[in-house]
């Protein structure tokens, strides 16, 4: 006797893991949402345009190794910033297109790493993804035209290929994990913390994967040598590394490491936009989002327990177990380096760090999740800091920026500005009242020679030019070019 086949009207209920995927996707579509949207809204002052200004030139000279930017501590960084902007200016001189481009292939890249991150350890909480994808120091850094923001994405996929490697022992995630180093070192400094804590771990945990495949490293190593070479040969030359004025160690500076969780609040975030430039809400309620910064304190804490517990008793480690004992390693030496360089206010410090403080963050959350109060706690963090960044998009695209010096006029309106000078022909005879154009008169100029301000040549003509804000609003960024 047949069966007949007919269609089941029963729904099969998504299982856990197809929850945690239909979630995390939303919160990936909610961060390309906060990044991508109002592209021209983006801050644009100084680094960025130097950057910029530096990339076009060497374009044009053909250059293929240039020194970065000056860093605040008297050493130029290296070249992958250059690269990276010269190759984009090989695409576009449009300056949206290219802020675009740029923001579009970071959260694209950071989503990818994060789930490849999960997929490692399928029985985290997958839902603390949303603390990156509305944190507001991820959302200005993700859009920003900068170099030391390049090392939030690249130390995040630095750290991923290595623990697949862990994982597989498969030579090409060691692979990637060595080019992925070597691109972090000539960013930023600030990745030597993290540089230092897995080049550790494998001297610990991988001396047998050496020996195995020491040819193929060999190759590896001469070939990133050939990137790195003129980097290398700049810093053991250049005067300043041997000075002892770098290392100026302070009491304040050995505690500020303790804060790197703030990139998942709103704690000072005013460094950026100014105080209280979200009135009528008050700071000290911005600044009560900042109890997050004690989740990665007590997941490092966790780790130090298990990684304790571990040695003592001789036991085999796990793949949790490298990872917590690699975060230790890594926040130890940033508080070393915090110390000896007197690190203390700048939160731009973090960008090389922000992923370790999010794995300790996932650490001390697991640990506490089968708490009620802590779900309770976690998911009102989250819808406020959602709320919040969804207010800063908006505040900023109506008030056209702010008048703080870390953030200033928006670039939208800087290329308007850029675009009325072009009028007046290749008068250079402006000046500024309003502050960021005033201490950073580079940035228009730069914009007069990219699209869209430079199709404009008009020949129009004035003496004196003035950059002025447009309005008494103090929170209100807008500035306007008046003859």
């Amino acid at each position: 006797m047949e069966v007949s086949q007919k269609p089941s009207n029963v729904s099969i209920p998504l299982n856990r893991n197809e929850w945690s995927n239909a979630f995390f996707f939303l919160y990936v579509a909610i961060g390309m949402i906060f990044c991508l949207v109002w592209i021209g809204d983006t801050s644009f002052i100084n680094d960025e345009p130097l950057l910029l200004s530096m990339a076009l030139k060497a374009n044009l000279q053909g250059d293929f190794f240039t020194l970065g930017l000056m860093g605040t501590k008297g050493l130029q960084y290296g070249p992958v910033p250059i690269w990276f902007y010269r190759f984009l200016l090989m695409l576009t001189h449009n300056i949206y297109i290219l802020a675009f481009i740029k923001s579009f292939v970071v959260i694209c890249a950071n989503s990818l790493g994060i789930y490849y991150f999960f997929r490692l350890f399928p029985k985290w909480n997958s839902h603390t993804a949303m603390l990156i994808f509305s944190s507001p120091f991820l959302w200005f850094y993700t859009r920003g035209l900068w170099d030391n923001s390049l090392n939030i994405t690249i130390i995040l996929w630095g750290f991923v290929a290595y623990f697949y490697f862990i994982k597989t022992r498969h030579f090409r995630w060691f692979a990637l994990t060595l080019i992925f180093l070597v691109m972090a070192f000539q960013v930023h400094l600030m990745s030597l913390p993290f540089i230092g804590a897995i080049a550790l771990h494998m001297c610990l945990f991988c001396r047998s994967e050496f020996k195995k495949n020491w040819k193929k490293i060999l190759i590896l190593a001469l070939c990133l040598s050939f990137f790195m070479k003129d980097y290398l040969f700049y810093l053991f030359t250049v005067p300043q590394l041997s000075s002892a004025s770098h290392f100026t160690a302070s009491l304040k500076s050995f505690f500020f490491p303790l804060y790197g969780g703030e990139f998942f609040s709103l704690l000072d975030f005013r460094y950026f936009v100014g105080k209280k430039w979200f009135a009528p809400i008050p700071d000290y309620f911005l600044s009560a989002t900042g109890w997050i910064i004690l989740l990665p304190l007590y997941g490092a804490f966790k780790s130090f327990r298990s990684c304790y517990k571990k040695i003592r008793q001789k036991s085999q480690f796990e793949l949790e177990d490298h990872l917590s004992l690699v975060c230790l390693i890594w926040f130890g030496a940033f508080v070393s380096l915090s110390f000896l360089k007197n690190l203390r206010v700048d939160p731009h410090y973090f960008n090389s760090t922000w992923f370790l403080y999010f794995v300790l963050l996932n650490i001390g959350l697991n640990a506490l999740w089968h708490r009620a109060w802590m779900r309770k706690l976690f998911f009102v963090h989250a819808i406020t800091m959602f709320l919040a960044v969804s207010a800063l998009i908006i505040l900023l695209h109506y008030r056209h920026g702010t008048r703080s010096l870390h953030y200033g006029a928006t670039l939208e309106n800087q290329v308007e500005i850029a675009t009325q000078l072009n009028q007046y022909g290749n008068s250079e005879n402006w000046s500024s009242t309003a502050d960021n154009p005033h201490w950073f008169p580079h940035a228009i100029n730069l914009l007069r020679n990219l699209e869209p301000a430079r199709h404009i040549i008009g020949q129009q003509k004035s003496d004196s030019l003035r950059v002025l804000y447009a309005g008494d609003n103090p929170y209100d960024g807008k500035i306007l070019l008046v003859p």
